[in-house]
């Protein structure tokens, strides 16, 4: 049997210079065994007009995700129809319907 993580109140086997794992990995992280987070703060976002809560740089989730993916926290994933315009496409015409045949409760390619 392992002896207990050297730490007070731990009691998790130790693992790597008598401490559990998750003593070890905050030393290695952060120099210190006994780091803990910072408590989370009851922000908003800091996106003007948003007023839902603030995660990871001061931004909520949806302008986080934008500027994850965009740079931008004013981006969005654009529509169907903001795609075409973009790519120059123009839209299905109704001649493409006539092109394919029902047939019983799906359609078929002519």
């Amino acid at each position: 049997m392992k002896p207990e993580c050297s730490i007070n109140d731990c009691h998790t086997d130790s693992e790597v210079r008598g401490w559990c794992r998750t003593h070890y990995s905050r030393w290695q992280r952060h120099g210190d065994p006994m780091y803990l987070l910072p408590e989370a703060k009851d922000v908003e976002c800091s996106v003007n007009d948003c007023h839902k809560p603030g995660r990871a740089r001061g931004w909520c989730k949806k302008h986080y995700g934008r500027w994850f993916r965009h740079g931008d926290t004013g981006k969005r994933t654009p529509t169907n129809d903001e795609y075409r315009e973009l790519l120059h496409m123009k839209p299905v015409d109704d001649g493409f319907w006539n092109q394919v045949v029902a047939c019983q409760k799906e359609r078929l390619w002519v």
